[in-house]
């Protein structure tokens, strides 16, 4: 949100995009940013930001925030990963052109128009679970604790560790 864009990092959310989007008009392809899911945004508010930047051609990560200790934010939880994976899966499906069926309420993802079979076929051959980012870029950890809670996956899912993962489609949709 634009209040707390600025509490947080200082200065206007709004003159923030329109400067990203200005360079994305320019250099096409060459701009990136991060979108950092787990402030009091909701998921629809950040579909919305994840269309405007993809249709711009913003080069975007998706990380969940990280409570680091030491820092102005150290008692502020992480998102969980229910609400994590319901943006993953919408940032894919807006990636795909395929987020037309996406249904909210009171600003959550409740459906994303798609039964399991049909979103598995759209997801399999995604990286929709990975690090996204920079080519390349496979930071293990980034915003996950060794042995915690995996928001990210470092590397390509198996067949079953996707299955898996969209077979979990009622437990974050």
């Amino acid at each position: 949100s634009e209040s707390e864009f600025e509490q947080v990092k200082g200065g206007s959310l709004e003159k923030y995009l329109k400067f990203i989007l200005e360079l994305a008009h320019s250099f096409p392809g060459k701009i990136g940013t991060h979108v950092i899911v787990g402030f009091s945004e909701t998921e629809e508010e950040l579909v919305n930001l994840l269309r405007k930047l993809h249709s711009a051609g913003v080069v975007t990560s998706l990380f969940a925030f990280t409570p680091v200790r030491g820092t102005k934010l150290e008692d502020q939880k992480a998102p969980s990963l229910e609400k994590y994976r319901r943006v993953q899966v919408a940032f894919e499906l807006v990636k795909q052109s395929r987020d037309s069926g996406l249904g909210t309420r009171n600003g959550e993802i409740i459906d994303f128009g798609y039964d399991k079979d049909d979103l598995y076929n759209l997801l399999k051959n995604s990286k929709v679970f990975e690090v996204n980012g920079c080519e390349g870029c496979s930071r293990p950890y980034y915003n996950e604790r060794p042995g915690g809670v995996i928001y990210n996956w470092p590397r390509g899912l198996t067949e079953e560790e996707m299955r898996e993962e969209i077979a979990k489609k009622e437990s974050f949709c």
